[in-house]
């Protein structure tokens, strides 16, 4: 019965090989001979033998990519940018870094290690995310981004322009004017990239409204050798440099009617508008109302492309400031109080009237008034006795070729944009990069679309020992696609025992290591779905575990719900598909989980005892 299998199976494994060690198709061509064939046939026909044909071809491959590379506390850093506006973008984020420990501690626990990514050249747009291309026109745009993997976070900037066009049609510009200059602040843009990083790795991440305004005031957080300075608004004359500076604007009008006033400081789209402050950005635009204020959702294009002085995240600044800062104080417990609340009940308008004593559109006219005539207090934090806040520069040195390919690989794979990393990775594998945890790089970026070459580096990866947890997964997945079109069982269909044992062997290695991921668990109910044998109470164990690790993914709930009908456990599976109609946020979600109902009802009611 093996030998019957296994022949096939060998075959057709020969038949992917071929092309892996079959010659380039270059060559010499060669003269031939005819001669008879010594064996007798009815034809008698003479057989025709060339000379042996010699292959000349050469495979060109990309050059390696120019990166620098070091690292400070928490992050490995690269950079194909200028190295002296590197030293000193790094200098200045670790001071920044300092400071926000002392002014503004954020406390989270950092589960994943992170690396800045500093671009200076033409390569940024490869890391958007391909789900946030769609937002990305002359409307809106990008020069930074977080990448937030299961076992890695990447925070990538553009370095190489400091300005961008767009149709920044609801700012206020000349009507002749289609489009508008806003300059980029790189530095800015590290600092709330980092902010928006620490805030993902607390227990409870506050609600985007929230955290786009705290993001806007630290971003403009200032730093000097003895102290620090946060909450000021530049646009508005300061009084002096006390520890806790008041400040009031000149009076130029009653607040509404002055935001009609004339300004001749500039047209816009004629010169480039830098980054502004809230009472300035917003001074002649419409505010949102509060309704479609608090419902913009963390995924929502205003809240990823803040470049633009976009009303949403300068409105965001406006509240935040006024609560916080606002003279006199008298909003800071009510937002704290919010904030706590929205972490456990949706926010609505008798939320907010419990928090702030005050409807939508009450705090609305507030919020204007303290836009066109901000009274505030900024806050200084002054370094003690001979300390100053200076920081050591960092050396750069020449990154290794695989190491910053593998790099650039990882990043690209989590804005599902892995086909821009292949040049990078074969070039330093065809220079003879062989590290583990390159070869699982290599092998993960080429899993959806090279499947023998991905096979062929993952088994090379997991055979050295590589640490990537997510390789184990992706092997095994190959392995199960494999038995799969070559199915042992008798039906035809399922795979057999023995063909399910190498595949959990790699998953079982998957829940030794560090991240744990939701893939090993899902690879390993898809295996049993696959299985001609059901499995056995002690085998579900496994999938018990993933779902302690990850019980609000659905897809896992899902598998895991199809694997206990397929044991016949009546008890453990009704419990699963109300789980996941639970959880289900849709109606397709819900129909998936209510569509298995049918084979619950089949199942006996005495395997509820077992």
């Amino acid at each position: 019965m093996q030998t019957a299998v296994f022949r096939p199976l060998f075959a057709a494994c020969l038949f992917l090989l071929v092309p892996a060690f079959a010659p380039p198709v270059s060559a010499q061509k060669t003269s031939g001979t005819t001669k008879t064939s010594g064996t007798s046939d009815a034809s008698q026909e003479p057989v025709t033998q060339m000379e042996t044909l010699v292959v000349t071809a050469k495979t060109e491959l990309p050059p390696p990519e120019n990166w620098l590379t070091t690292s400070i506390p928490g992050f490995t850093v690269y950079s194909n940018a200028s190295e002296r506006a590197s030293k000193k973008l790094l200098r200045d984020f670790e001071a920044f870094r300092f400071a926000l420990d002392n002014v503004w501690p954020i406390k989270a626990t950092i589960r994943r290690p992170g690396t800045l990514v500093f671009c200076g050249r033409n390569g940024f747009e490869d890391f958007i995310p391909r789900s946030d291309r769609a937002d990305l026109s002359m409307d809106a745009g990008r020069a930074s981004t977080t990448l937030m993997g299961p076992d890695h976070v990447y925070i990538v900037l553009d370095m190489s322009s400091s300005t961008m066009t767009l149709n920044n049609l609801d700012f206020d510009i000349d009507a002749s004017f289609g489009s508008a200059t806003f300059e980029i602040d790189y530095f800015s843009l590290l600092y709330r990239e980092y902010v928006h990083y620490l805030l993902s790795q607390t227990d409870a991440p506050p609600p985007p409204w929230y955290e786009e305004g705290v993001l806007q005031i630290i971003q403009k957080m200032e730093v000097y050798p003895k102290y620090i300075r946060i909450g000021e608004i530049r646009s508005v004359p300061r009084t002096g440099k006390a520890k806790s500076g008041f400040t009031m604007p000149a009076i130029e009008g009653d607040g509404e009617d002055s935001m009609e006033a004339d300004d001749d400081s500039g047209m816009p789209g004629m010169e480039t508008i830098p980054d502004t402050d809230f009472n300035v950005a917003l001074q002649r635009r419409a505010l949102l109302g509060f309704n479609n204020f608090f419902g913009v959702k963390a995924d929502s294009p205003l809240a990823r492309n803040p470049i633009g002085n976009n009303v949403w995240a300068k409105q965001c600044y406006a509240f935040v400031h006024m609560c916080l800062y606002g003279w006199p104080n008298k909003y800071k417990q009510s937002l704290e109080t919010l904030v706590a609340r929205c972490a456990k009940e949706p926010m609505t308008e008798q939320l907010f009237q419990e928090c702030f004593g005050k409807s939508y559109k009450k705090f609305l006219i507030e919020l204007r008034g303290y836009i066109g005539y901000t009274a505030y207090q900024y806050n200084d934090f002054v370094v003690k006795g001979k300390e100053r806040i200076d920081m050591p520069p960092r050396e750069f040195m020449p990154a290794r070729e695989g190491a910053a390919a593998a790099m650039k690989a990882n990043a690209l794979i989590l804005a599902n944009n892995s086909a821009a990393a292949i040049p990078a990775l074969r070039g330093a594998y065809g220079r003879g990069e062989r590290d583990p945890d390159f070869l699982a790089t290599y092998g993960l970026a080429v899993a959806n679309s090279q499947s023998e070459l991905a096979r062929r580096m993952l088994a090379q990866a997991i055979e050295g020992k590589t640490t990537r947890a997510a390789a184990y997964p992706a092997y095994a997945a190959l392995l199960l696609q494999e038995a799969k079109t070559f199915p042992a069982a008798s039906d035809g269909i399922h795979i057999t025992p023995g063909q399910l044992v190498p595949i959990l062997d790699q998953l079982f290695a998957a829940r030794k290591l560090r991240p744990a991921l939701p893939q090993t668990y899902e690879t390993i109910a898809n295996a049993w779905l696959a299985c001609s044998m059901p499995p056995k109470p002690d085998n579900f164990t496994a999938l018990t575990e993933g779902l302690l690790l990850f019980p609000n993914n659905v897809e896992l709930v899902y598998l895991a719900t199809r694997v206990a009908l397929k044991m016949g456990d009546r008890r453990a599976s009704a419990a699963l598909i109300g789980h996941g109609l639970k959880l289900s946020s849709d109606d397709a979600g819900r129909a998936r989980f209510n569509n298995l109902k049918p084979e619950l009802e089949k199942l006996a009611p005495q395997t509820d005892a077992k």
